[in-house]
């Protein structure tokens, strides 16, 4: 009963917009940045060619237009809408109808509204320019679809570890790792007097990763989930990251702080991510094709 209950969580928060219903899929103009995105969708659409993902993939829409889209955008709106009003005069009126239109007319995910700071004009104009993190599955898929290993090469790099000391192994500087923790690790493992970041060795998009932060003042911890409310209680605490190893392997690494240069403009806690994409052309020289930055 427990699994269904959490299957059907799963399933209810993470609908999403039905892949179909999207405007780039009609465009075969010339513009570049339009075109790309349409390719992208295609292949997304590719893989929910079995009925069964077809059907969950129209329940999941039939969920997001229904509920959770007016849910997610009211959040938005009362958390980040109201400081962007109160430090650009732009008004929520103005705000809501920008989120409804670049989700239900592109899908661009509403919290990239806020991300990337599309509410400026500048930043507005060069919308379509931006690849967003639920696109980069069925990027990667599209431009490596003529590489016969590409699964074997995708399940090596979502390894965290193996990737992580394949790096050291060239030389390549990486994160210091502390340990990896699995189901039966003791929390007490991820209580070390200082700052430490917890991702699964496998996973994406931010999912199940989590901040443990040391308040020194206090000798105790928090934790900080990526996608979550902050947990301050130390009883909560202890529950959330035994939940947590119970579903998967966790690599626990060093905190790091962001350089000078980019924390005058980073508002949130979170370090800023340099995504960068390259490409190796046909001469087998690689050269990067796409950045990023996150903040």
């Amino acid at each position: 009963m427990k699994r269904l209950l959490n299957y059907l969580k799963r399933f209810f928060y993470g609908a999403r917009p039905f892949p179909l219903f999207n405007l780039y899929l009609i465009y075969f103009g010339c513009r570049n940045s339009l075109r790309f995105h349409r390719k992208i969708l295609i292949q997304e659409i590719k893989t929910q060619r079995h009925p069964a993902f077809l059907i969950l993939a129209i329940l999941n829409g039939f969920v997001w237009y229904t509920y959770r889209l007016w849910k997610v955008v009211f959040v938005l709106l009362m958390k980040q809408g109201k400081k962007v009003q109160k430090g650009y005069n732009i008004s929520l009126n103005k705000q809501f109808k920008d989120l409804m239109s670049i989700n239900l007319l592109f899908h661009i995910p509403i919290q990239n509204y806020y991300k990337y700071k599309f509410y400026k004009k500048e930043n507005y104009k060069n919308i379509h320019n931006f690849i967003s993190l639920s696109e980069l599955p069925y990027f990667h898929d599209f431009i490596n679809s003529e590489k016969k290993d590409i699964k074997q090469t995708k399940s090596f790099i979502s390894n965290k570890y193996k990737f992580s000391t394949a790096l050291l192994e060239l030389n390549i500087p990486t994160i210091e790792t502390i340990c990896i923790a699995k189901k039966g690790t003791e929390t007490d493992r991820f209580f070390i007097e200082k700052d430490i970041f917890c991702k699964p060795v496998r996973g994406s998009q931010s999912k199940n990763a989590f901040k443990v932060v040391y308040i020194l003042t206090d000798k105790k911890y928090e934790v900080h989930p990526i996608i979550g409310k902050k947990i301050t209680t130390q009883q909560n605490v202890r529950k959330f990251i035994k939940k947590i190893i119970g579903d998967s392997r966790l690599i626990i690494q060093k905190c790091l702080d962001d350089h000078s240069c980019l924390s005058e403009y980073n508002e949130s806690e979170e370090i800023s991510t340099a995504r960068i994409i390259t490409a190796e052309f046909k001469n087998r020289e690689i050269k990067p094709i796409y950045v990023q930055l996150e903040y």
